[in-house]
């Protein structure tokens, strides 16, 4: 359901889902995403096979040694009525939920921070990312990506924006131009 707001220049701001979000997968991520589902195809390209490996045990160390994953963090998958992901086991133990990993490689993360030695903190701040590139991955499999557009009383768009990850972030950047709402008493 759209939200609206009036803003003290007159126009209306209106809040509501995006319907074409772009995938956050083509983005210039630091992590790589290898999930395998027979029913969805999750995650970034690859020309790997599920098939190939014996367990996810085996996967992992295959990506360390071949890929040079540096971090890596398994990606569960809850498929019920809807599917959502995420980097940590679902409570629902009659769904096996493991679908894949996604991983940093020691390049990648070089490259992207222009170190030549990775430390614990990098580490970290790298984990980090790659659970927030899982969480908006899961936001856009979800339909929970966002946009704004503004309108003059009559429904003229005047402007607008797309792609938000966060719908708090759109109110932040209006807060000072929303007409704050008073109850009567």
């Amino acid at each position: 359901m759209d939200e609206i707001y009036p803003l003290k220049n007159g126009h209306i701001l209106v809040v509501k889902r995006d319907d074409e979000p772009d995938n956050p997968r083509t983005w210039s991520n630091i992590g790589k995403m290898m999930c395998f589902h027979s029913d969805y195809a999750l995650g970034d390209d690859h020309d790997y096979k599920k098939d190939d490996f014996d367990s996810w045990d085996e996967l992992e160390e295959h990506l360390i040694e071949n890929e040079e994953a540096l971090i890596i963090l398994p990606i569960y998958l809850f498929d019920h009525s809807g599917i959502t992901m995420s980097t940590r086991k679902f409570s629902y133990p009659w769904y096996p939920g493991q679908v894949g990993f996604i991983y940093a490689s020691k390049d990648a993360i070089m490259e992207e921070y222009g170190v030549r030695e990775i430390d614990d903190k990098l580490k970290k701040r790298v984990e980090n990312i790659l659970n927030d590139e899982i969480e908006n991955y899961d936001k856009y499999l979800n339909g929970d990506v966002w946009c704004w557009q503004e309108k003059t009383p009559d429904g003229e768009e005047i402007d607008a924006c797309y792609c938000y990850y966060d719908k708090k972030e759109i109110l932040s950047e209006f807060k000072d131009d929303i007409v704050p709402i008073t109850r009567g008493e």
